[in-house]
């Protein structure tokens, strides 16, 4: 399994302190669990690809779930300044990054695809 401090800090390292640092830990420890599960047999589950592919999948989730239990306000304007924010962007951003992490973990990664074509007789 992943060491989930570890992750932790490498996320903390990329992407900054957080204000509820018990909900970035408990992401960092589930993301581990599920990367190391995909690990092949033998494989080094502290890899700094298998790390930072934990730290991106919960980097992504906490961006989605920002995404979906924001309050609805994305822009405010003060005189001459407007200030706007997309969530969206951020989580699809953050998506973008865990699959490129992922793709670089893939010579780690346990083979679970399966293929099934039209046989001819």
């Amino acid at each position: 399994m992943t060491d989930a401090r570890a992750v932790f800090s490498l996320f903390s390292e990329r992407y900054g302190t957080q204000e509820n640092e018990d909900d970035v830990k408990a992401f960092c420890f589930t993301a581990s669990r599920e990367i190391g599960a995909l690990l092949k047999e033998g494989a080094d589950a502290d890899d700094i690809r298998a790390l930072g592919a934990a730290a991106a999948l919960a980097n992504y989730r906490l961006k989605m779930r920002e995404f979906y239990a924001g309050d609805g306000v994305n822009s405010f304007r003060a005189g001459d300044i407007a200030v706007s924010a997309d969530p969206s962007s951020a989580a699809e951003a953050a998506k973008a990054e865990y699959l490129k992490a992922l793709e670089t973990l893939t010579p780690l990664l346990e083979d679970g695809s399966f293929l099934f074509r039209q046989v001819r007789i």
